[in-house]
């Protein structure tokens, strides 16, 4: 008897001493976190073309316009460096997350990509059509 009622007042002791009180430090945010998930994807072109502006706020679109830029990211770098101002036409794919952060994905001249600041990586005349095809087949979302 006096086993029982010791082991039951040191299973609440421990009870006890588990759920003390305490600060508890917040939730690290991870980059797969609330804060990341995908608010909204604007595409536009440059020169400027209205034709060719979209926004997207579908979980449909978005998911699969982002597969596709996922996709295109590769390890084959350019034999020469790209330049973004040369004159050539290229789009660019804002990704709103909901934090308010941003990523920018620029396609140029359907050769080239890069997201933000990382290197420019060559894509596919494959790649480049499917992109195309995907902003000529989904036109912008209604957005509220």
């Amino acid at each position: 008897m006096k086993r029982k009622l010791f082991l039951i007042c040191l299973s609440l002791l421990l009870a006890l001493g588990l759920s003390a009180c305490g600060e508890e430090a917040p939730p690290a945010e991870t980059a797969d976190g609330p804060g990341r998930m995908v608010r909204s994807i604007e595409v536009a072109i440059h020169p400027e073309d209205p034709d060719f502006a979209r926004t997207y706020v579908t979980q449909e679109n978005m998911n699969a316009l982002l597969s596709l830029l996922r996709s295109m990211e590769t390890d084959t770098a350019p034999e020469e460096e790209p330049d973004l101002h040369s004159g050539q036409s290229y789009y660019t794919a804002t990704v709103t997350f909901a934090n308010g952060q941003q990523s920018i994905y620029y396609l140029l001249g359907h050769t080239y990509m890069r997201l933000g600041n990382d290197p420019w990586c060559v894509i596919t005349d494959e790649q480049s059509l499917a992109f195309n095809t995907f902003l000529r087949e989904h036109p912008s979302d209604d957005v509220p």
